[in-house]
């Protein structure tokens, strides 16, 4: 939950500069990476990484942070205004924008996988 928060926050956050600079030759990026292997996200939160095992096969392969810091580097030389990597992240962020049910209902599988031994999980 506080992954999607904050991930939706950034997303409006750069459309609102986006908007906000229009015209004035500022360029605002929105660079989604997935999964960084050498970084302690979810370490504080573990729950929610298992949250999603359904969707994160889609997701794969997960990235270093030099493989990060090269996503950046190739999004401003790009000049995309949203840029996704690994590629398959494009694929993703594709469904949830036209297929928000489908995206809903791997999350909601997702989540019965993952967390047997969860918070969320399924009373006998």
């Amino acid at each position: 939950t506080a992954y999607c928060t904050g991930r939706w926050a950034l997303r409006g956050l750069s459309e609102a500069l986006a908007c906000d600079t229009f015209g004035t030759g500022v360029i605002v990026q929105e660079v989604v990476c997935g999964e960084v292997t050498n970084s302690a996200y979810f370490e504080g939160d573990p729950e929610s990484k298992r949250r999603f095992p359904m969707i994160n096969m889609l997701l794969k392969p997960a990235i270093t942070s030099e493989g990060a810091a090269g996503a950046i580097v190739a999004a401003i030389k790009s000049g995309r205004r949203h840029y996704c990597y690994p590629a398959m992240l494009s694929v993703a962020a594709g469904l949830v924008s036209h297929m928000p049910v489908v995206v809903r209902w791997l999350t909601q599988i997702g989540s019965r996988a993952g967390l047997k031994d969860g918070p969320f999980k399924e009373e006998k």
